[in-house]
């Protein structure tokens, strides 16, 4: 693993003023290797792996920033039956909104298998420095 990420920190140097970010592409919680080579997502790719990314921690989970995540609780029924699905997109906004190039969601829906008990999110958002919205679908919650 580290053989991989020092092989991928050699190969996306960024130019001395660029200011293009660029993460390792992540496709249902793992890294995506090609050709024995971790690929890599920038622009609105990696805003949008970036939200993804935001929805799909849960709020206190990560050490280094708790304040970073959605709450799973106001999603998931956990604690209490029978949330609204405007309560719900209450938290999805609000976990969206942490992420400060995030101008404005358009609309969002949640979708539940309920055997599975899995949460499907789909949702419209416009980024501050993109000229047009974006959809991002089936970010899945369980």
């Amino acid at each position: 693993m580290e053989a991989l990420l020092a092989r991928y920190m050699q190969s996306n140097k960024h130019k001395q003023g660029s200011d293009e970010m660029v993460s390792i592409d992540i496709s249902d919680g793992d890294m995506v290797i090609k050709d024995k080579r971790l690929q890599t997502v920038s622009n609105l790719e990696q805003k949008m792996q970036k939200t993804r990314g935001i929805i799909q921690t849960v709020l206190g989970e990560l050490f280094y920033n708790a304040n970073i995540g959605l709450k799973y609780s106001e999603i998931l029924d956990i604690k209490e039956k029978g949330i609204s699905d405007e309560r719900k997109k209450v938290a999805i906004i609000e976990a969206v909104n942490q992420d400060q190039n995030v101008e404005k969601v358009n609309w969002i829906t949640i979708s539940t298998n309920q055997s599975s008990r899995t949460v499907y999110i789909d949702l419209q958002l416009k980024y501050k420095d993109e000229d047009s919205s974006v959809e991002i679908r089936g970010v899945r919650i369980d």
